[in-house]
This record gives C-alpha cells, sequence and structure tokens, in this order.
C-alpha cells in the first residue's frame, strides 16, 4: 500500500510528497497570494489555479514540504481564501504547489464563478 503523506524525493530540482493525481482541470490565473506559513508571512502570485489546489510563485522563502498554509487570493471577481498543505516546493522555479483543504465560507462559490469565467486576475 502506497502513503501518500510520505514524502517522495524527486531526485533533482522537485520534491514532491504524492504522486500528480490531477483531480480538476488547472487554469492559467495570475493574482496576488499571501501564505500564511508556520516559518512566517510570503508574498507570491498564483501561476495556476483548480478547485483542489494552486501554484503560487514567491521572490522569497518557500514554504516547507508538507506545511499546512492559510493563503488568501485576490482575485478581480473577490478575494477567496483557503488553507491548503504544501505538496511540491520547486526551489528552482521559485514555486511551491497546495492541495486546498479547506476554503473560507463563500470561497468555493467564488473559486466556480472564476473558472468558468476563464480566470479573473486583476
Amino acid at each position: 500500500m502506497i502513503n501518500l503523506t510520505d514524502p517522495v524525493s524527486g531526485g533533482g530540482r522537485e520534491v514532491r510528497a504524492r504522486p500528480n493525481r490531477r483531480r480538476h482541470e488547472r487554469f492559467a490565473v495570475e493574482a496576488p497570494a499571501v501564505l500564511q506559513a508556520p516559518a512566517g508571512e510570503i508574498q507570491g502570485c498564483t501561476c495556476n489555479v483548480s478547485y483542489s489546489g494552486v501554484l503560487v510563485t514567491t521572490p522569497g522563502p518557500l514554504p516547507d514540504l508538507g506545511d499546512e498554509c492559510h493563503v488568501t487570493m485576490e482575485f478581480s471577481l473577490g478575494r477567496v481564501r483557503a488553507r491548503g498543505k504544501v505538496v511540491r516546493v520547486d526551489r528552482e522555479s521559485a514555486a511551491c504547489a497546495l492541495d486546498l483543504i479547506h476554503l473560507d465560507e463563500g470561497g468555493d462559490l467564488l473559486l466556480v464563478v472564476l473558472l468558468m469565467a476563464g480566470g479573473g486576475s486583476r
């Protein structure tokens, strides 16, 4: 049996906590994002967003693989707040991927409308 929570080394620049199993279509959406990680606040920008995850780039430090973070994304249609787990860290491209665990009230509907509209960056 495979334990999907155990970190697996990608043998190079990419580290994943589990195999790539995209549950939902991803959309290229750039919007300001703030991660509240255990090590502190991280300012960044979304690269792509789906109903179940987000890829964030940041010029600063990245969270650690497995960290649980609060993320706030500022889209043209409104603000989406969520909690997610870092499932991939790519230090070479200064990006991290989060699986969204929980969307705050109204965030799920706003995210669905945003993605159906094909984006919505500011």
